[in-house]
């Protein structure tokens, strides 16, 4: 009987050193778990130090509120690759996290980008992302590059201000490119259906006599309705750089 409760009370002990380890480890975990990045990087120097710092401190206060990571910068080097690309590789280089943005003022390219990442392509859909380029778009006409930079940060934040709409619907770019496996298969299961769905339909009209009455088709009323309503919000993402899924949009000024 001593025995057993000398195994009971082993077992309890163990029991409570595991439950206390986890808990000690879920907090190293958090301790370990690093804030989201924010970076003012002026590679092309068109920005002056004050403008860095101001544009700094909105990207942080987007960053605070949001919990994105957010880049700004500037490039008069774009070393043969697409404004899109850079913008992507900025992110990759400057932040840790999977939600946020980068927003670049590309000098080589002549083109603003900006590239979300994560949860950002909910909030900021290819309509949210047409209405922030317009507006940079006029700044950076001027060469207010300072300004550009500060309007797709700042109508970034008015965007998570007013939340993710309710109809958002991701697309991958990706997903339904011609020439995949999936898309082959898809097809020749198609091509073999519509083919014994013909031999079907032939063996049963077969024999019926010449002058067969077809009912025409009738479009429903409401059918011109459908087709012309209004489509859901899309955030369209494909596979940027380093591999990560990226949505976004340029604008060449």
């Amino acid at each position: 009987m001593a025995g057993i409760k000398r195994i009971a009370a082993a077992l309890v002990c163990a029991v409570i050193c595991l439950c206390m380890f986890f808990g000690v480890a879920d907090c190293w975990a958090g301790e370990a778990k690093e804030a989201p990045g924010v970076t003012v990087a002026d590679d092309a120097n068109v920005l002056m130090e004050e403008e860095a710092d101001w544009l700094k401190g909105i990207a942080q206060a987007l960053s605070e509120k949001s919990g994105w990571s957010v880049v700004a910068a500037t490039c008069s080097d774009a070393g043969g690759k697409k404004a899109q690309t850079l913008c992507e590789e900025y992110f990759n280089k400057y932040t840790t996290g999977d939600d946020g943005i980068s927003c670049l003022v590309d000098l080589d390219n002549g083109e603003l980008y900006l590239a979300t990442a994560g949860e950002a392509q909910l909030y900021l859909t290819g309509s949210r992302l047409d209405n922030i380029l317009e507006k940079a778009h006029a700044a950076a006409q001027k060469e207010d590059y300072t300004q550009a930079l500060y309007l797709m940060m700042y109508e970034s934040d008015q965007a998570y201000t007013r939340g993710m709409p309710e109809d958002v619907k991701v697309t991958d770019e990706g997903a339904n490119k011609p020439g995949t496996i999936g898309s082959i298969a898809f097809m020749a299961v198609a091509a073999v259906g519509g083919f014994i769905l013909g031999k079907i339909v032939r063996g049963r009209t077969k024999g019926k006599r010449a002058g067969y009455y077809r009912r025409p088709y009738r479009r429903p009323p409401n059918a011109a309705s459908r087709r012309t309503s209004r489509p859901a919000n899309r955030s369209t993402v494909h596979r940027g750089a380093g591999g990560r899924k990226f949505g976004g949009r340029g604008r060449k000024f």
